[in-house]
């Protein structure tokens, strides 16, 4: 198994794009001592994860349900550091959810949308929007105000709040997102 640790501190990053965004610091624990998750080099015999929020004085660990595991597992065994831009953040959503593989301009037909609700259960699937439903980004909520995605086509891993997304994305809203039952 392999432990992701997830930081209060914020980081800036700049994504394959150009943009700059806040997200939280990443790391994982390698012999000699922690490394950021965009350095790190999954071992081929991956076959767990779990995400550990540092809050002094403890550790929070966080329970992610089994899809969102899967989905960290596959991204990080098949698209982690490889600038891979057939993999988005909209590609990890469905992947986390099962949805069969297509792009954004079809996603009406696979998703369901309507506005946040004040709590949603970790591993809800978020996407951001501005204007006329003009998409931006998804996310998917892991927990104590947190949320995974991949930033951009061909980005890694990400955790960061609603807050700095929303805001990094120049988004004007957040909405709860299902897939269309089958």
């Amino acid at each position: 198994m392999k432990t992701i640790y997830v930081s209060p501190r914020n980081v800036q990053i700049t994504t394959v794009d150009g943009c700059q965004m806040s997200v939280k610091l990443v790391l994982v624990r390698e012999a000699g001592g922690f490394i950021s998750l965009q350095d790190w080099k999954p071992p081929s015999e991956l076959d767990d994860v779990e995400i550990v929020l540092v809050k002094r004085p403890c550790f929070k660990r966080l329970r992610l349900p089994h899809d969102v595991k899967q989905a960290i597992l596959h991204f990080l065994q098949r698209y982690h550091a490889k600038q891979d831009i057939s993999f988005d953040c909209y590609a990890f959503a469905n992947l986390v959810k099962g949805v069969k593989v297509h792009k954004v301009p079809f996603m009406l037909k696979y998703w369901n949308k309507r506005p946040k609700p004040w709590f949603i259960p970790v591993g809800s699937v978020v996407f951001f929007e501005s204007g006329e439903n003009r998409f931006h980004h998804t996310a998917v909520y892991i927990g104590y105000g947190l949320y995974i995605s991949v930033w951009g086509a061909g980005g890694d891993l990400e955790v960061a709040t609603l807050k700095s997304m929303k805001r990094d994305y120049g988004a004007e809203r957040v909405m709860f997102a299902e897939p269309v039952a089958t």
